[in-house]
């Protein structure tokens, strides 16, 4: 529930001078408070500005969002003394923690704690800043400023309890201080999407490179060079094991240049990766806190003669669970290790599958096939799929009806398009998207208070020019007087325009139909220009089916064709109906180029709106199974071929 205190004092101008409001200022008490809020704001709007100074070099210099926290809590508490200074998330529960950024709450009084929690859950579920006074009596100023950026639901709480500055100031400070976490948050954010993206190329790039080679040797080579240009590491060695093995033999080592000896080298490698399959598990030494430190002798082995600070490892474990060999690497510092494990990791599956499907071909592709067939035929299942076979070449030259196929989507054949009459204020909207609106019914109103100030105006100052017309006439003074009476009917023709647009400010359904777009909700109380459009208004008598037709299939679809058509929303019904228009020029629907097909139905029963969507089946002529199956596939390769 929203807490007492921000209903009593939510932040509102009218609220916080009800006086300017009842009483009449005189021009002179005017001009000596506009100088004393001057004087007033003059201090405020330096200290905004050294806020922000401050916020921005708080943003360059922080190491972590907790870091950017904490100096963004330092700086208020400095230059606006703000006393308390926390961060509330909740959780899946609805409840909420309060997290103290320089002082720990535990110490507040029960009530305070509650009403902290309250203002935070109510900022994160209205989305928009909270402020109000809280305390017994309440003096303490309470801002709470909800964070969208965060993964879960937080507000920065701001408390106060002798404010420095005006109300409205401080809570500028405090969104102030949110926004430059924000987009902390989004650069990180950011950062961290274009280093998975980059990651995510390299990996399909090197999973290219292996599966392009012909032989395991080669698809080797090119594994350990590339994992050693793109994770800049010292050595990168891969071994196999063959079938039913569980011996690792060394296949590739990167290109590398080192200070031992080749033969020691490769003793030393095999030796590592024997031990990685031993483990069945990623290895690394140094290894982190916490992890197993056995079969790790030649690891250390390899880094001491390698003069290198960590060698990490993986088993080449394909998705099937088979594990096809192993993959090293000779890293440089620790703190890469676990950067080139999580790549090894990732690359793993592919990469595995990749070197085996080459082990087990190097025989030849052609004769392995050869020989499987043969074998194939020598037996009575190969006979019987012979005569299967020619049973179904048979059947691909049975004619069939050939079915063109695509999505469709119900739209309304006409739209009726409501729009603002004259620029004004939207003061409410009475329908959204979705309504059924009968003709007349009431769909938005304006705020008129403006033209009435105009209106008001505009009759004090056709009374002024009458006095003056009737006072040069009294003087005989013809030329003012006809001035005074072309002022009139120029006054008088802008009065007639104020009372026009006083008589439009309820805004009404012309037509019967249903509002299929135009949500003004969250438009209320914005400034509308005129011929803005507000609404779109679609009649529902009558529905029109638009039909995808892909562009390889419409030289088979014509107008007068039968077409049944399924839509999501009433899957238990079809609608039978024929093609009465074909557009002649293609769209793009969907990202991808159709030509459209026009069906009409009568929506007698309601039970059509636009927008439904569906799958459509055009029914064309008659034509071989074989070619209703296989033609496509057949233009493309001659397509490809340049036939």
């Amino acid at each position: 529930d929203e807490p007492k205190a921000s209903r009593e004092n939510r932040p509102h101008r009218d609220q916080e001078s009800p006086s300017a409001l009842t009483h009449p200022v005189s021009p002179d008490s005017m001009q000596s408070s506009s100088g004393a809020a001057e004087t007033q704001r003059r201090p405020d709007a330096e200290r905004v500005r050294t806020l922000q100074v401050r916020f921005s070099e708080a943003a360059s210099l922080a190491t972590s969002r907790e870091d950017l926290l904490t100096r963004l809590a330092r700086t208020l508490s400095d230059v606006v003394r703000a006393d308390l200074l926390g961060l509330a998330r909740g959780n899946a529960q609805g409840e909420s923690s309060i997290e103290g950024l320089l002082h720990p709450i535990a110490g507040l009084p029960e009530q305070t704690t509650r009403s902290l929690q309250d203002y935070a859950h109510t900022a994160v579920r209205e989305r928009q800043t909270r402020m109000g006074r809280i305390g017994r009596p309440p003096h303490q100023l309470l801002i709470c400023v909800p964070i969208f950026t965060a993964t879960a639901p937080e507000a920065f709480l701001a408390l106060f309890l002798a404010p420095v500055a005006a109300p409205d100031v401080l809570t500028t400070v405090v969104e102030l201080a949110v926004a430059t976490l924000s987009l902390f948050d989004l650069r990180a954010s950011t950062t961290t999407l274009d280093r998975e993206a980059s990651e995510t190329a390299a990996l399909v790039d090197l999973a290219a490179r292996v599966q392009s080679e012909t032989t395991v040797t080669a698809a080797g080579q090119v594994l350990c060079d590339e994992t050693t240009r793109h994770l800049n590491v010292v050595q990168t060695a891969v071994g196999m094991t063959r079938p039913g093995e569980s011996k690792c033999s060394l296949i590739a080592v990167s290109r590398s240049e080192g200070n031992v000896s080749p033969e020691r080298r490769d003793t030393l490698l095999e030796a590592a990766l024997d031990e990685c399959l031993l483990r069945g598990e990623p290895a690394c030494w140094p290894p982190p806190p916490g992890t197993p430190r056995h079969s790790l002798a030649t690891h250390k082995q390899l880094a001491l003669r390698w003069n290198a600070e960590s060698v990490v490892s993986i088993p080449l474990r394909m998705h099937t669970g088979e594990v096809v060999g192993a993959w090293l690497s000779v890293v440089s510092s620790p703190q890469q290790s676990q950067d080139v494990i999580g790549f090894m990791q990732a690359a793993t599956p592919l990469v595995a599958a990749a070197l085996r499907s080459l082990q087990r071909g190097e025989r030849g592709r052609i004769a392995t096939a050869w020989i499987r067939l043969t074998e194939t035929l020598r037996k009575r299942r190969g006979r019987l799929l012979v005569l299967a076979s020619c049973v179904g070449l048979g059947l691909l030259c049975v004619p069939m009806p050939y079915a063109v196929r695509g999505g469709c989507e119900v739209q309304p054949v006409s739209l009726r398009y409501i729009a603002a009459p004259f620029g004004a204020r939207l003061l409410q909207t009475e329908v959204e998207p979705g309504d059924e609106v009968t003709t007349g019914q009431l769909l938005a109103r304006l705020d008129g208070e403006e033209i009435r100030w105009e209106l008001s105006g505009a009759t004090a100052e056709f009374d002024r020019a009458a006095k003056e017309r009737d006072s040069h006439l009294v003087e005989k003074d013809f030329n003012a007087a006809q001035v005074a009476r072309l002022d009139m009917a120029r006054i008088d023709a802008k009065a007639s325009v104020l009372r026009q647009r006083s008589d439009q400010l309820e805004i009404r359904s012309p037509v019967d139909g249903v509002v299929i777009s135009g949500d003004l909700r969250k438009a209320e109380g914005a400034p509308l220009t005129t011929g803005q459009t507000l609404l779109e208004i679609a009649p529902l008598d009558e529905m029109v089916l638009e039909i995808g037709i892909p562009e390889d299939d419409i030289t088979h679809v014509s107008v007068g064709q039968t077409v049944v058509a399924v839509l999501n929303a009433l899957p238990d019904r079809n609608w039978v109906g024929q093609i009465t228009r074909i557009h002649p020029r293609s769209e793009l629907v969907d990202q991808d180029y159709v030509f459209v097909a026009e069906v009409h139905f009568q929506n007698d029963l309601g039970l059509l709106r636009p927008g439904m969507k569906g799958r459509a089946k055009i029914t064309t002529d008659n034509h071989p199974l074989g070619w209703n199956l296989f033609h496509k596939a057949f233009d493309q390769v001659r397509f490809w071929t340049g036939w």
